[in-house]
């Protein structure tokens, strides 16, 4: 499956809830862009790597839309400069760039909290 067919419009990240069930505790990862909620994959703690490496890999599956639209904002913005014909100044290149650096590292390192049930 592509990942767009997955979450291609999500505003922000996926909302992680706790969640149980025959695999054991672990986290749930929801899609709330829409009018109900809807389950995209449930990380569980039933490879017995503990219910903490769980979280983390819940927060980065979480994030991963966040990702997605950064990796290809950043195709796109670059993309004339690596594919066109015409030069393009390193200043002009470089000022783009840390635009955009600011502003990912800003939406990769706000907080994801869970919801704890």
């Amino acid at each position: 499956m592509n990942l767009r067919d997955l979450y291609p419009e999500i505003e922000g990240d996926l909302t992680i809830t706790p969640s149980s069930g025959a695999d054991g505790e672990g986290f749930a990862l929801s899609r709330t862009d829409w009018s109900e909620p809807v389950l995209v994959a449930v990380v569980p703690d039933g490879a017995g790597y503990g219910i903490g490496e769980a979280e983390g890999h819940a927060r980065l599956l979480a994030r991963s839309p966040t990702m997605l639209r950064l990796l290809s904002e950043a195709l796109s913005i670059f993309g004339e400069e690596f594919e066109g014909d015409e030069e393009v100044p390193g200043a002009d290149l470089v000022e783009r760039f840390a635009i955009w650096r600011a502003r990912a590292k800003a939406k990769l390192s706000a907080p994801i909290t869970p919801v704890r049930g």
